[in-house]
């Protein structure tokens, strides 16, 4: 650049001007190619992450949904076993319910059995 300047004496000031001009258009060029690629690998980069966070939301999503399904058969199970063991419960109560009466039947019989006995005792005795 100084060698230019000392080349052209006479008109030296217009062509030092024009000659920065283009210098820096130049260093402006660069920078803009600079730019525009580190640009570019932003936007690659960050397209490849939004669709790795996208496909890992998709992942959990279907995790997530088939967790719940498990859930909901282990509580649908659950909820059957309980109305198995209810019915167990209520037959067994009826049965036992049905034994109470029937052995307090039997206990009546054997009281008045005893009492009548007692009677037939005391009537031998006399």
């Amino acid at each position: 650049m100084i060698e230019v300047l000392k080349a052209v004496a006479g008109g030296g000031s217009a062509v030092a001007v024009i000659a920065v001009v283009v210098l820096f258009l130049r260093q402006q060029q660069e920078m803009s190619m600079v730019l525009t690629g580190i640009t570019e690998r932003f936007v690659s980069e960050n397209k490849a992450s939004q669709a790795a966070f996208q496909a890992q939301l998709g992942e959990i999503n279907g995790r997530f949904h088939e967790t719940l399904k498990d859930y909901q058969g282990q509580i649908r199970q659950v909820v059957h076993d309980h109305m198995i063991v209810t019915r167990e419960t209520i037959t067994a109560m009826k049965s036992l319910e049905s034994t109470a009466k029937g052995n307090s039947l039997a206990v009546k019989d054997l009281q008045a059995t005893v009492k009548e006995m007692g009677a037939r005792m005391q009537s031998d005795r006399k």
